[in-house]
Formats: structure tokens, C-alpha cells, sequence
């Protein structure tokens, strides 16, 4: 037998090597399991999220229950009601005829005609739109009326609402939800 010499480079022993192997191995799983129920719990809340928005877009209903023109042909009234289960608002009103000859787009800052939109838009939207569509709440279960104006209405442009004409209005809610309804002047 050979008797041991204090070598420097003698390997760490067995019993030092397992307990430094059990402590990488215990600092590695620490890790991924936080890294795990970190993303774990991120998709809880986007699951979370997502099902709430879809149940806010599922309680979300509304009919346009009548539309009516003034005798100048220059504004339309339109009734709409919240059959839905959440308070409904309206983000935009799109007005126009099947020909598109007519294309009007009312929005929370501005009205503009489709067709002329460089020399048709109207900024000052108030007492074009009443009430606004910005300020719009209509409740579950009741009826709102909105009244609309076109925003280059003669002598200023051609804008009118013509007799003997379908028109159309195209409601768009906050959750998405769009409404079509049309009526003859």
C-alpha cells in the first residue's frame, strides 16, 4: 500500500461532491418552478381578461327601434334601446343610402362625409350631435334618442336627405357590437 501524499490537486471528496449536486439541483428546481408559476399565473389573468371582455361583448345588445327625418332634410333622429345587460356606448354612426351617394360618418371627436372627407369635416361637434356621442350612457333597459345633423348641409354643400329615399344607419358599441337599420324619407 502506498502511502497518501497531500496533493493540491486531489479531487474533492464523495461526500462533498453529493451536497454540492444536491444543492445545484435544488437551486435549479427553485427556479423553474418560480418561472413556472410566474407564467402560470400570468395566464390566470389573461384568461381572466379575455372572459371578461367576452362577457361584456355577449351583454351587449341594442335595436334601433325607430329613425325619423326632419321635413329640411338635414338631420335624422334615431331611438335606441339597451336590451343588453351592461350600459351601452356608442362609439359611432355611420348614415347613408344604398348608392353611398350620401356617406356620412359621425364619431366621438368628428363628422365627416365619406365621400368629400378633405372638404366635409366638421370638428364642432356639438349641436351637430345631441347629445354627444362621447357623453352617451344609455342604460340596460332604456331608450335613447339621438339626433344627428349632416355636416354640409345646403348652402354650404349638397348634403340632404332626400324624399322617397332608404336610408341606412350603421351603429357601432363600444364592445363591437354593430346595429344596421334602414328606413325610406
Amino acid at each position: 500500500m502506498k502511502p497518501l501524499k497531500n496533493n493540491k490537486n486531489a479531487a474533492v471528496s464523495e461526500v462533498v461532491s453529493s451536497v454540492m449536486l444536491i444543492g445545484i439541483t435544488i437551486a435549479v428546481s427553485l427556479a423553474v418552478f418560480s418561472f413556472a408559476n410566474q407564467q402560470a399565473g400570468l395566464s390566470a389573468q389573461q384568461y381572466g381578461t379575455t372572459v371578461g371582455n367576452s362577457i361584456a361583448t355577449l351583454g351587449e345588445q341594442f335595436v334601433v327601434a325607430d329613425l325619423s327625418y326632419t321635413t329640411s332634410g338635414q338631420n335624422v333622429t334615431i331611438w335606441v334601446y339597451n336590451n343588453g345587460q351592461i350600459t351601452l356606448q356608442l362609439v359611432q354612426v355611420l348614415i347613408y343610402d344604398s348608392s353611398r351617394s350620401l356617406y356620412i360618418r359621425h364619431n366621438l371627436t368628428h363628422i365627416v362625409d365619406m365621400n368629400s372627407p378633405s372638404t366635409c369635416k366638421r370638428t364642432d361637434t356639438p349641436g351637430m350631435q345631441v347629445p354627444q356621442l362621447s357623453t352617451i350612457n344609455v342604460p340596460a333597459g332604456s331608450l335613447q334618442e339621438i339626433r344627428l345633423s349632416l355636416p354640409c348641409p345646403p348652402p354650404v354643400g349638397s348634403q340632404t336627405f332626400s324624399t322617397g329615399t332608404t336610408y341606412f344607419v350603421s351603429i357601432l358599441a363600444k364592445q363591437g357590437n354593430a346595429v344596421i337599420y334602414g328606413r325610406q324619407k
